[in-house]
């Protein structure tokens, strides 16, 4: 009796996915029995239970302990170290946010359990449980079931860029809790049952609003839409109009006062002077930048949008203008891979894993996101955003017909509410963010989580009205991708930067100081601190070399540059006596090195002295 090829062919095809789903499902049932019959959490705690102890889990998985900074985190690290010190915010010339609350935060864990950066990545950890907290809370503020909305938390919390910055002490964590915090904030105050719970929620919008522009400037945009948006939905209620408008000039006058203070401090950073540049080449490439902001965000947002492809309603509506798309898209793909596969933005996710080469060290790294892998990532990505956007198109059409324009209401607590209170807040902010391009600054794949926060529970109403108020097995199975390709590449991001301390304590053990040795942007930046307390202004050094080795060497005059930690060996470098450090990771290239090379013009007996720190960790 012959087998069907078809049949056949289908099962091997599809067993891996289907082992994916089943073992997804196993840990989903095993959790919740564990909740409920061991440790007897039931009703509506159990789902957000599930949630903290996915973030926390991921953040334990990628191994956090290392006593080395990671991006930027450094800066922030040195000013809650300085904080408990002195009493004093001490800003240092590389620290654009303001930091604010979250530099209290870190000074509140350091105060408890001593300074590590171990210690300050867990102090985030904690504030990543409170975000899958918050997200849970606003999804079941807009109706869906506890289990769509902690879904949508993991979605949030689990993406492979929130899953970076948890293990770090960057701003971004903290700016995105708070930014959750005004959101669920403005929900309860547009469906208050009372007028004095809708002005005590306004009053708690603009006290969030306010600590989480203490932490990054952009965060006071936001509150001051959603409460516009507030007084718009509320507007036949005079007291939540006055009260709003109170909120307003409250919110104003805090941000200026505080970005007076920030403005004034010594070694704080600013652009207010940096004039935009509007040529249309420039203006071409902010089009674009919107483009991968948007995709980068459908990316991230696949373990929702996934479910879009199983819907055979969603395909006979849209299906025709999706596969167009899609085909257009990866036919230009092979013209312009880096501009129409993922990832687009950089910075955090990339196709190497993390920063690009020779961003945080010197040094080749290999590229573990394969070619094919990204296309087939992209080909779903635009095929799910093509459908879920044709379908939202079509819903948004019949709810605009259905509306009142003469005499508007926002009687549900989902649909247009959550549209007027987040379409315009996620624009200004956007708009913000792009306009620091228009400046020449860089923008960071990761400036887009409070965007993300605003688009997933908007994302799942829309699955829930649209596709099912049950989280869907391909939403599961894409959410256990998308959580295990975020640990991994973490991860090894983290192994990378442990061999490089390692390799840094075999040059500090012998008695050399740590300002001899440059070994990559976190551990260079973290030098210069200890030594001299600020990060210098390239333009204001006279002498160096006209084209550094390293592009941060101008600003940490401090380090010496004797001896080089490097991934790969550099040209114009020599060979030193030490034995290159070995470490594994789990994406492929599984083995790897670091090397220590040593600068033939420098001379050794200049590094003989003590530094800051003869072991090469922090004091």
């Amino acid at each position: 009796m012959k087998t069907s090829p078809t049949t056949a062919g289908g099962n091997s095809a599809r067993s891996p996915l289907r082992r994916l789903i089943a073992g997804v499902s196993l840990g989903s049932d095993a959790l919740y029995g564990l909740l409920v019959k061991k440790w007897g959490l039931s009703g509506p705690f159990v789902w957000p239970a599930c949630a903290v102890l996915a973030v926390i889990g991921a953040f334990l998985a990628v191994n956090p302990v290392l006593d080395m900074p990671i991006n930027d985190d450094w800066t922030y690290a040195r000013m809650s170290q300085l904080l408990v010190e002195t009493g004093h915010m001490q800003f240092n010339n590389w620290t654009a946010p303001m930091v604010g609350v979250h530099a209290v935060w870190g000074a509140l864990f350091i105060k408890a359990f001593g300074f590590s950066f171990t210690i300050l990545r867990f102090s985030t950890a904690v504030t990543a449980a409170g975000c899958a907290l918050v997200c849970h809370a606003i999804c079941r503020r807009l109706g869906l079931r506890s289990a769509m909305s902690a879904f949508t938390a993991m979605a949030l919390m689990l993406s492979p860029l929130a899953i970076a910055m948890t293990s770090t002490f960057m701003t971004d964590i903290a700016g995105l809790f708070l930014f959750l915090v005004v959101l669920y904030c403005v929900l309860r105050c547009a469906h208050a049952s009372t007028e004095r719970a809708s002005v005590g929620w306004l009053l708690a919008t603009m006290c969030a609003g306010v600590l989480g522009g203490s932490v990054r400037q952009v965060l006071f945009l936001p509150p001051f839409s959603m409460i516009v948006s507030v007084m718009v939905v509320r507007w036949r209620s005079r007291v939540v109009v006055l009260a709003g408008l109170g909120a307003l000039m409250c919110l104003g006058a805090s941000a200026a006062a505080l970005l007076s203070w920030q403005y004034a401090q010594p070694g704080s950073v600013h652009n207010l002077g940096s004039s935009p540049v509007l040529a249309w080449p420039q203006i071409g490439w902010r089009v674009l930048l919107v483009a991968f902001g948007a995709m980068t965000v459908a990316a991230l947002a696949m373990p929702i949008l996934a479910s879009a492809l199983t819907i055979p309603a969603a395909w006979k509506r849209g299906g025709a203008i999706a596969l167009l798309t899609t085909g257009l898209a990866l036919a230009a793909g092979a013209l312009m891979p880096d501009v129409v596969l993922p990832p687009w933005l950089g910075n955090v996710l990339t196709k190497y894993g993390g920063l690009f080469p020779n961003e945080d060290i010197l040094g080749d790294k290999p590229v573990v996101l394969p070619t094919g892998g990204r296309i087939l990532f992209a080909a779903m990505v635009y095929l799910a955003a093509a459908l879920v956007g044709s379908e939202g198109l079509y819903a948004l059409r019949d709810r605009i017909r259905a509306f009142g324009w003469r005499r508007p209401k926002f009687p549900d607590g989902q649909g247009l509410t959550l549209a007027v209170i987040v379409l315009p807040a996620t624009g200004l902010y956007g708009a913000a963010i792009l306009s620091r391009s228009l400046s020449g600054s860089p923008v960071f794949d990761r400036y887009l989580l409070p965007v993300m926060g605003a688009v997933l529970p908007a994302l799942a109403l829309l699955h829930h009205s649209l596709i099912s108020p049950r989280v869907t097995a391909i939403g599961w199975a894409f959410l256990a991708f998308s959580a295990g390709l975020g640990i991994a590449m973490t991860h090894d991001q983290i192994a990378v930067r442990r061999a490089t301390l390692a390799a840094a304590d075999r040059l500090t053990s012998t008695g050399l100081s740590r300002t001899c040795v440059s070994a990559g942007y976190e551990y260079d930046g973290w030098t210069q601190l200890l030594s001299e307390g600020y990060i210098i202004d390239p333009s204001l050094v006279r002498g160096g070399p006209v084209h550094p080795r390293f592009w941060f060497d101008f600003s940490t005059p401090a380090v010496k540059n004797c001896y080089y930690v490097v991934l790969s060996p550099q040209p114009g470098l020599m060979p030193s006596e030490f034995e290159p450090v070995r470490y594994s990771t789990w994406l492929s290239p599984r083995q790897r090195e670091v090397s220590i090379q040593r600068n033939p013009e420098c001379n050794d007996r200049s590094c003989t002295t003590s530094g800051p720190s003869t072991t090469g960790r922090p004091q």
